[in-house]
């Protein structure tokens, strides 16, 4: 049976352990598993959220229109009107009004 199997391995290769595992102060949180990286979120006027990496964001050559970013699809141009254009980080707490 695979009980009597274990516990032949067990006596066969089972050695006390040579690492030690130690308690440190603080526990991690979710927020310490995320990278802390620059965005750029942009809100539209049809209340279109969109939040990209800065990098994404390149320079533009004189006279070019830009990246359409903001489209949703929408035929409305009026929703599509960029309200809010912020930069800020992964573990910023934003608050809009």
């Amino acid at each position: 049976s695979m009980v009597e199997e274990f516990t032949e391995l067990k006596s066969k290769f089972g050695i006390p352990r040579r690492s030690k595992i130690l308690t440190q102060e603080g526990d991690l949180e979710d927020i310490d598993l995320v990278q802390n990286s620059r965005n750029v979120i942009v809100v539209t006027r049809g209340g279109y959220i969109k939040r990209m990496p800065l990098k994404t964001f390149e320079n533009q050559g004189r006279g070019t229109r830009g990246k359409k970013g903001t489209s949703n699809g929408s035929n409305d141009a009026s929703d599509d009107e960029v309200i809010h254009c912020f930069s800020c980080n992964d573990h910023d707490t934003l608050l809009m009004t």
